[in-house]
């Protein structure tokens, strides 16, 4: 058997040799040839503790932690650079196979993140928060926050 550990899902491999099978619950039983079976057993992300979202935040230009998830009002100068926006972090937000809560009115956009796995804010949240502001146009211009 072997065992593999990743950031994100902890995957558990088990290798028989001849003349093992699956049982019901996914144990082996001698009564077939060989197999292999991967699978997700659950998540490994863990819930950061309060210093460590307070020290995220440090970094993190605009972010707050509202109801216990990263909070961030974001404002465009119309609905078509919102959009644009969302369509940018949903890229990002797919790539990293974590989607964040949000909400569009016209020109501003409200996002909270959160890992609901983890029960709470996780280092995804805080690597998500990061790529959204990277992808902010109007990064320090507070007039448009």
């Amino acid at each position: 058997m072997l065992l593999h550990f990743s950031r994100k899902s902890l995957s558990l491999q088990f290798f028989f040799d001849q003349g093992a099978r699956l049982g019901p619950l996914g144990l082996g039983t001698r009564e077939q040839t060989s197999g292999f079976v991967a699978g997700i057993i659950g998540p490994t992300t863990i819930k950061l503790s309060e210093s460590e979202i307070r020290s995220a935040l440090r970094d993190l230009s605009g972010w707050t932690v509202l109801d216990g998830k990263h909070h961030r009002e974001y404002k465009f100068a119309d609905f078509i650079h919102a959009f644009g926006f969302m369509t940018s972090g949903a890229i990002a937000a797919e790539a990293m196979g974590h989607h964040p809560e949000w909400w569009n009115v016209y020109n501003r956009l409200t996002v909270d993140l959160t890992t609901h796995d983890a029960g709470g804010i996780s280092a995804q949240d805080v690597e998500l928060a990061g790529k959204l502001n990277a992808l902010y146009p109007n990064g320090e211009r507070p007039e448009l926050r």
